[in-house]
């Protein structure tokens, strides 16, 4: 869980302040970092050399597809088109504290913790997300990790040291 911060795209070579997470989409890694430098960088990896969107703040997770980026911030869940220079979209507000968000081809998932430290995990399609919000596990002790695969939901929970799968 991270406060706020920034995603980042660059090759091995480059140097940003304190990254912390991290993703890879085939061609590119994309990793938050540091608040003070807010927003989304990129460069390809033979040759990085940082540009990008410093406008873009309190981001808590992010993930990618083939064209987006997908990020939370504490009430919001939101994408940005690739690089991460354009505007944001907003697809769902009203969140209390999103601490986890991943992506497949039609839907996007997230953690939201409400309260007591317990979360529950929701889901929406991408195209209509606040028009179709499911609930889809009501309570995650302690949540920390989430991740979807083409037939799974994978999310962890800490306190009882666990990692669960739910069937799509």
């Amino acid at each position: 869980h991270r406060d706020s911060g920034a995603v980042v795209r660059c090759g091995c070579n480059a140097s940003r302040a304190r990254p912390f997470a991290i993703h890879w989409d085939n061609n590119d890694l994309y990793w938050d970092q540091d608040p003070s430098e807010q927003g989304f960088y990129t460069c390809p990896t033979s040759n990085c050399v940082s540009s990008g969107s410093g406008s873009i703040t309190g981001i808590t997770d992010f993930t990618t597809d083939t064209d987006n980026i997908y990020f939370s911030t504490m009430s919001s869940i939101n994408l940005v088109p690739k690089p991460g220079t354009g505007l944001p979209t907003q697809l769902k507000n009203g969140s209390t504290n999103v601490i986890g968000i991943a992506v497949d081809t039609t839907s996007i998932y997230w953690i939201d913790i409400e309260g007591g430290g317990n979360g529950t995990l929701y889901s929406c399609t991408i195209a209509s997300c606040a028009s179709t919000l499911v609930p889809l596990v009501a309570i995650i002790h302690d949540p920390g990790g989430l991740v979807v695969s083409s037939d799974s939901i994978y999310y962890t929970s800490q306190s009882d040291g666990k990692v669960f799968r739910l069937a799509k």
